[in-house]
């Protein structure tokens, strides 16, 4: 019995683990709509995203509304390629991709031939435009080791928190911070 019951114990804790695991977000989105020079909808259109790291590709068809969408990408630097019959093909580059940053890359399609390719380099568009309430910051390496060292203190990567977009800290924070009120919850300067 007391065997069962630590067995018990052992797999509702990996279960309530597993569950704070899958909470961090390691993926990103890219979606966009696809229309002609006029500004109609392009529907049918045959859309490849190939990650320019590894060479994997993905495809898709735009809908009704000229929209597309690949969900659970892994971040990097990816190639966007778009195909339909009667037009030239619409090529974006290096179109990059970070974590729970939702990027949108929209494809205006030219009458031709397929054979033609319009080329776009970095065309996503850098504001988020999605409604999806993801938000994060990417930081890169060097900016976290160039944090200072307070004395026996190290480095506190929580410092960079103060410079990501929306956080507000100062004297105004106590009076925007809607966490006011919490134990241990404090914005302001250290």
């Amino acid at each position: 019995m007391k065997k069962l019951a630590h067995v018990i114990f052992c797999l509702l804790a990996l279960a309530v683990m597993s569950g704070v695991v899958f909470g961090q977000g390691t993926t990103s989105r890219i979606t966009g709509v696809v229309q002609d020079k006029n500004g109609a909808a392009v529907a049918g259109a045959i859309v490849t995203l190939t990650n320019d790291g590894n060479g994997i590709s993905l495809t898709t068809q735009t809908t009704d509304n000229g929209s597309y969408t690949f969900d659970l990408i892994q971040v990097g630097s990816y190639t966007v390629l778009v195909e339909k019959q009667g037009f030239k093909k619409f090529q974006s580059s290096h179109n990059v991709a970070n974590v729970n940053q939702p990027l949108t890359v929209n494809a205006t399609l030219e009458v031709g031939d397929v054979a033609e390719v319009v080329q776009v380099s970095a065309g996503a568009e850098a504001v988020q435009t999605s409604t999806s309430g993801n938000i994060g910051g990417t930081i890169e390496q060097k900016t976290l080791e160039s944090l200072p060292i307070v004395g026996t203190r190290g480095r506190n990567p929580l410092d960079l928190l103060n410079f990501q977009p929306g956080v507000v800290f100062g004297e105004k924070a106590h009076t925007l911070n809607p966490l006011r009120g919490f134990p241990g919850v404090e914005l302001g300067n250290n």
